[in-house]
Parts: structure tokens; sequence; C-alpha cells
């Protein structure tokens, strides 16, 4: 890849993280914005700060194990056409 690929690759990771970063970012705030609506589990009330943290840490412990799971895999099939990095890619493709 030539330096002048390199500099608008960059730049699309850029402004795709910076997107990725406004989406989360608003969904976040609308999830703690909402109404209580008096969820309790054993007794302990639940609030939407506390689902919007679960929810954050469970979507990375999901890319943590997917993106592991790809690691130890390199044999990894997708379809009848996708092996190997390939495979890979499609599943995680920022992380490859």
């Amino acid at each position: 890849m030539s330096k002048r690929e390199n500099v608008w690759v960059s730049v699309c990771n850029a402004v795709a993280a910076g997107m990725m970063l406004s989406a989360s970012y608003s969904l976040v705030t609308e999830g703690v914005a909402l109404d209580s609506d008096s969820l309790t589990i054993m007794a302990l009330p639940i609030s939407h700060t506390i689902r919007v943290g679960l929810g954050i840490l469970l979507g990375m412990l999901f890319v943590v194990g997917t993106k592991s799971y790809v690691e130890r895999n390199e044999d990894l099939t997708l379809g009848d056409n996708l092996t190997g990095l390939e495979a890979a890619k499609v599943i995680m493709p920022h992380m490859v």
C-alpha cells in the first residue's frame, strides 16, 4: 500500500471511529436518562445506569472473547469460500 493510500485509510478509520464513539455516547446518554421503572432483583433496585454499565461491560467482553476465539482458530471457516484470515476479517474486521 502506498503512503498516499495509508493516509486515506487512516482518515477513514478516524472518521469511522468518531462516528462509533458518537453513536455510543448517544446510546449511553439515552439509556441513563430513561425514567425509572422500579426494577428490582432480590429486593435491590437496578437503575438504568447500572444496566447501561452492565451492557457496556458485556459488549466489551463479547469483543475480547470473539477476538480471542478468532486468534486461536486459524482454520476458521465461514460458508464455502471464506477461510483463515478472510473469515476472521468478516467476524472482527477492525481487529485483524
